[in-house]
């Protein structure tokens, strides 16, 4: 017999549904209960905790590897490339399976989709010809080892690394006065500046001037990657014969020649700055609370920050200790990378459905490493909105229901309902899942509704 609405919950339990959803991949059901006893402690627990796994990421290919064969595929043509792409189909498959299987199964939710976020900050897509077995690589050597520590350490890291170098072709970046340059073989490139400036930075509220991107672009002049017939092939290498001699000038400062450390000591100057760590903060906002978030909201993440040594851990600290995190109001509706993931996790399924994931996400237009352009995934809610994409929501989230109803224990909708979203869950969407005709159309309801779809 179905219980009637509960009257009242027991303390935390609301705060906890909040961290699980708004923070997390939704909760598992009985998860819920131990996270209520101190949901902030919770998020924050997994702040001091490592995001390179090392159990789950064994065995993967290095990344000097990867791009040494990458690099040798581009110096030899097209039919190169695509026989590389070929032969690393199923091992890239093999690795996203991997990555999601950890999100699945991982007891540290919130930080995954910090790691998640910083990726696609950074977002590299493997639809890319130049770097395309190079995503999962760039998530593991930078984003994870980094998640913590400051932003310049994290920048820094990203700008010297094969991936970054290779998609905007600042490995064949040439100074026009350097020694190379003056030999005819000038070729200054400044997409890598662009991208710094525009897209990790400063953002569309400054826009950089001319100016500045080319000082930046003369900068990384020299950045580049080895070749295959190179000492350690497929690594980062300055090369001092291709870097643009002589001083440059750059957010209003002027940096003396100095070879490789002119580029990274711009972007530690750039990576400190307050509207570079205001652009970070709200865009974190963004992924995780809402599309327009409070003041109050963005100053708590920025003291975070600035009290923990610019480090991305203290702004993150910042976010979910502010009061303006916890709002009941769901504003944001999930990605279908959150959708899918909490759905699983919500029918109880481990690491094994990783491949079922991938397609699902591959179904509802969010395939894992394939973001569009070098903006990213879309942070506002309505990008994932559209009629069209409603339909497939719902039409997924109806056969996912109806293949775990034979999954979950035999306890009622109404009960696992609100073991996953405990206060969130309204009594609308109780009633609706009580009268449903059987399990399957119980969890569909479950799934499709306004509680389950946002966070």
């Amino acid at each position: 017999m179905v219980q009637p609405y509960p009257k009242q919950f027991p303390p935390g339990l609301r705060d906890a549904a909040i961290a699980a959803s708004r923070f997390g991949y939704g909760a598992r059901v009985g998860e819920l209960q131990g996270i209520a006893a101190d949901p902030q402690g919770w998020l924050l627990a997994q702040l001091e905790e490592s995001a390179v796994p090392a159990d789950y990421f064994q065995g993967l290919r290095d990344t000097s590897e990867i791009t040494s064969q990458l690099v040798t595929a581009q110096a030899s043509g097209d039919a190169a490339l695509q026989a590389l792409r070929r032969s690393r189909s199923t091992e890239s498959q093999a690795e996203a399976k991997v990555h999601a299987a950890y999100a699945m199964a991982t007891g540290a939710p919130f930080r995954e989709r910090l790691v998640r976020f910083w990726c696609n900050h950074f977002s590299l897509s493997a639809l890319n010809p130049r770097i395309f077995p190079l995503t999962y690589a760039f998530e593991r050597d930078v984003i994870r080892p980094n998640l913590r520590g400051s932003f310049v350490n994290l920048l820094t890291e990203a700008v010297r690394h094969p991936a970054l170098l290779l998609n905007f072709e600042n490995a064949r970046s040439i100074g026009a006065y350097s020694y190379a340059g003056l030999k005819g073989a000038a070729a200054l490139d400044d997409r890598l500046a662009q991208a710094i400036l525009k897209l990790y930075t400063l953002g569309p509220q400054r826009e950089p001037t001319p100016k500045d991107i080319f000082s930046l672009a003369k900068m990384l002049t020299g950045w580049s990657v080895t070749g295959p017939e190179e000492p350690n092939p497929g690594s980062f290498i300055f090369r001092p014969k291709w870097h643009e001699p002589n001083a440059k000038y750059f957010l209003e400062h002027s940096f003396p020649p100095s070879g490789v450390l002119e580029a990274e000591a711009a972007l530690d100057k750039l990576g400190r700055t307050e509207q570079v760590a205001t652009y970070i903060a709200t865009r974190m906002a963004q992924y995780f609370i809402t599309d327009t978030p409070p003041s109050e909201l963005i100053n708590s993440m920025l003291r975070g920050f600035t009290d923990g040594a610019n480090s991305l851990a203290g702004m993150a600290k910042g976010m979910v200790t502010s009061e303006a995190a916890w709002s009941p109001i769901q504003s944001k509706i999930k990605t279908p990378e959150d959708l899918v993931l909490s759905t699983a996790r919500a029918l109880g399924m481990g690491g094994e459905a990783g491949g079922m994931t991938l397609r699902a996400q591959r179904v509802l237009g969010q395939s894992p490493k394939h973001a569009p352009s070098p903006e990213g995934w879309p942070l506002q809610a309505g990008a994932w909105i559209a009629p069209q994409q409603m339909m497939d929501r719902l039409s997924w989230t109806g056969a996912i229901a109806r293949r775990g109803a034979a999954l979950m224990p035999d306890a009622p909708v109404t009960e696992t309902a609100l073991e996953i979203l405990g206060p969130l869950l309204s009594p609308v969407t109780y009633r609706r899942i009580a009268v449903a005709a059987d399990r399957g159309e119980g969890l569909a309801v479950l799934f499709a509704s306004p509680e389950f779809q946002r966070r």
